[in-house]
């Protein structure tokens, strides 16, 4: 904490004080600064509030990309990436066929 006193008006001796907060960490997303740690906003966590939350979590290999928005892996939709897509694979004479709607 930085204070800083001012004496304006050459004679007339008027006196202020500002106090500044100082802070040594740099908060993201939003989150605010208080006696050097992070007081993050909702939806992140972290030392800097850099990792966003999930509240339900992501699924099947799901990440966290945003507040409660996950990014699916191939194969899963849905916002938890809770749901598998349709696919089956058939083999005919060494070709193999994929048929999307059939499980």
């Amino acid at each position: 904490m930085v204070k800083i006193v001012c004496l304006i008006y050459g004679c007339t001796c008027i006196f202020f004080s500002l106090t500044v907060q100082s802070c040594n960490i740099r908060c993201m997303n939003g989150g605010s600064c208080m006696e050097d740690s992070c007081s993050c906003a909702k939806g992140y966590t972290g030392n800097h509030c850099g990792q966003p939350v999930c509240d339900n979590g992501c699924q099947n290999g799901g990440r966290c990309i945003g507040p409660n928005r996950c990014a699916c892996v191939y194969g899963f939709t849905g916002p938890q990436c809770e749901r598998g897509k349709s696919f089956s694979f058939l083999c005919f004479n060494c070709f193999m066929v994929l048929y999307k709607g059939f499980l």
